[in-house]
């Protein structure tokens, strides 16, 4: 079995490069995941929907939480920020499910969150365990 495919949904993470590769991953779904959803907001705006309608649920429910736990992923390595990116599309597909919607590809985008939560928190540990040594290091 080719596993090059299946290290871009389920990445191995061994050092602080591969880990912070995983979790950059992960925000370019969340930067995805925000376009796709600002382009729907557009074509339903001009297909006669209401902005407020459209916009605030939208706005408040998908693009504002994700951009912020997207930001906090790329700038600080945030655990809790992908977390809080994989919640919200885990939220998205059982919504999804429970009125009768197709799914569409949020299993895929899942799987890429799913592997930059494991990301960050390896990147966390990783760094940690690296500024252990090192001052250990400067200490003798």
């Amino acid at each position: 079995m080719d596993t090059k495919g299946l290290q871009t949904f389920w990445p191995s993470i061994v050092d602080e490069q591969s880990a912070r590769k995983a979790v950059i991953n992960g925000f370019y779904i969340v930067v995805f995941s925000v376009g796709i959803t600002a382009i729907s907001i557009t074509i339903k705006y001009f297909n006669g929907q209401t902005l407020i309608e459209n916009v605030l649920g939208s706005l408040m429910g998908d693009i504002l939480p994700l951009s912020i736990a997207g930001y906090f992923m790329y700038k600080k390595m945030s655990r809790t920020g992908c977390i809080i990116a994989l919640s919200l599309m885990i939220i998205e597909l059982l919504y999804g499910l429970s009125i009768g919607k197709s799914i569409g590809i949020r299993p895929i985008l899942i799987l890429f969150l799913i592997g930059a939560t494991r990301g960050a928190f390896a990147y966390h540990k990783l760094y940690k365990n690296a500024n252990v040594v090192t001052r250990e290091t400067a200490n003798n």
